[in-house]
């Protein structure tokens, strides 16, 4: 049984608000890679991604896209997020059981142990998000190839 398609009726995102978006995006690859890898995947200088990260200027489509290869697939979640859509693969490797529950175990920990004082503070939901967004592309990837083989 299909879900019919369903439109909700989302605010349309302005151009300052893309470029939040989209800087949280690029610094967040930047934290992990480094400006010069980041800036040498979107194929343009060093300049234009400060610039982007800056929200001096919107970078253009072509490079931001090309940020999708030296991410974990998730680099354009913050942009699609404020339009209420999430970016997965068509085609994933897929991770070995065994890697996607100690990377499961792994996330739990670290929120265990940012509850334990009774409250997860803002740097605590950084790095907890930071640990499960990968591991949310991985598990959608699963359910995804599970829907394909149409299995009940």
């Amino acid at each position: 049984m299909t879900r019919p398609n369903v439109r909700h009726k989302r605010p349309r995102l302005e151009k300052d608000d893309a470029k939040c978006l989209v800087a949280a995006a690029i610094s967040r690859l930047v934290a992990d890679h480094g400006l010069a890898t980041v800036a040498a995947a979107a194929g343009c200088a060093p300049e234009t991604i400060r610039n982007a990260m800056g929200l001096a200027a919107l970078i253009e489509l072509h490079r931001l896209l090309n940020l999708l290869h030296i991410s974990d697939g998730t680099v354009l979640d913050e942009l699609l997020a404020g339009l209420g859509y999430r970016l997965v693969p068509l085609e994933d490797a897929g991770q070995p059981d065994a890697v996607v529950l100690a990377d499961t175990a792994g996330l739990a920990a670290t929120m265990a142990s940012a509850m334990a004082d009774g409250r997860i503070d803002h740097r605590e939901r950084c790095a907890i998000v930071r640990e499960a967004r990968p591991l949310v592309k991985t598990l959608a990837a699963e359910i995804a190839r599970h829907d394909r083989a149409q299995v009940a």
